[in-house]
């Protein structure tokens, strides 16, 4: 049993606990409402004409948060140490692995080739400034080494 402060009645055990069901209850409402609004926002900006290169960045750093939100979630929600108890069968618990782990792979996959393309433009442009660096140190050097005349 346990004494709460403000009313100075005693509370059990399971009544605490179900304070805290409640609590985890309406935190993940919550969120889920939070999600709604993100993907409301979203679809805002997609919809959105005429828009410029900030415009789409500011959708990709928006899905990226989103998707950040999620998984956040999702790891919190993963380490409640009765999360098995969630999931009534092992079927659900299947089912729901297959689903993200298609998701998972497909982003993967998505973040391997970007970031591959990214590297083969920066080797480009490094290539590109290193041959530019040379030809400065060349003209650099020629000039520095050109005879000067002086008129008396």
């Amino acid at each position: 049993m346990s004494s709460c402060k403000e009313c100075q009645h005693v509370v059990s055990i399971e009544e605490m606990i179900l304070i805290q069901k409640r609590k985890v209850i309406a935190m993940n409402k919550s969120y889920v409402e939070g999600l709604k609004r993100a993907l409301k926002t979203l679809e805002e900006l997609r919809d959105k004409k005429d828009k410029d290169r900030l415009d789409y960045t500011f959708v990709l750093v928006s899905l990226i948060s989103i998707m950040k939100s999620s998984v956040t979630g999702w790891i919190k929600w993963c380490n409640i140490e009765r999360m098995h108890d969630i999931f009534e069968t092992k079927e659900e618990i299947k089912n729901l692995i297959e689903k993200m782990d298609e998701i998972v792979v497909q982003w993967v996959k998505m973040d391997i080739d970007i970031t591959n393309n990214c590297i083969k433009k920066m080797e480009r442009e490094t290539i590109k400034d290193a041959i530019k660096s040379k030809k400065k140190k060349k003209q650099k050097s020629k000039a520095e080494t050109k005879p000067t005349m002086y008129v008396a």
